[in-house]
């Protein structure tokens, strides 16, 4: 018995000596074996950004045309991206797309299309817009050019062409 109480005496100090030592241990942040890893910033980890820049407005498209020559409306549109102001940057070329209602490419999406009216409701970055359809003007043609000078016809004659049977094959002789 005496043994047992001796044994269970050392057994009760080692424990408490290691938790002491594994306490002692945790609480020692240069000892970490991961703080290499954390200062290296593998994966360049950074903070939030300060402040987002507001983006440029999208300019409403310059020409629009309508078609419903696949069963349903859409229009085609002329878009130009906007460039971001101070960057140097020169203006980005014009686009074209095509929309049927309902659908949305970059910062623009088509509403409503209104063919009695010819008018398209945008919306554009959030803001909804109704643009008026370009109507196309006629052209109107130079001044016509002079006709040509009075050259006196032949009259015509009664005498029409007959047409006029193939000729006769020759006979072979042999």
């Amino acid at each position: 018995m005496r043994f047992a109480v001796k044994s269970l005496l050392i057994l009760t100090a080692s424990l408490s000596a290691v938790a002491f030592e594994a306490q002692a241990f945790v609480n020692q942040p240069d000892r970490s074996v991961y703080d290499p890893i954390v200062r290296r910033n593998v994966f360049d980890l950074h903070g939030p950004p300060a402040k987002a820049e507001p983006q440029p407005d999208v300019p409403p498209p310059t020409k629009i045309r309508l078609t419903t020559i696949l069963g349903d409306k859409r229009a085609l549109l002329m878009v130009q991206e906007p460039t971001t102001p101070g960057s140097g940057t020169p203006p980005a070329k014009e686009e074209s797309v095509i929309l049927s209602e309902g659908q949305r490419q970059g910062g623009i999406q088509l509403l409503e299309v209104n063919q009695i009216a010819g008018t398209v409701k945008l919306e554009s970055d959030g803001k909804v817009s109704t643009v008026a359809l370009e109507i196309p003007k006629p052209v109107t043609t130079a001044a016509a050019p002079p006709s040509t000078p009075n050259i006196p016809m032949r009259p015509p004659t009664s005498r029409t062409p007959q047409p006029q049977a193939p000729p006769l094959p020759l006979p072979l002789y042999n």
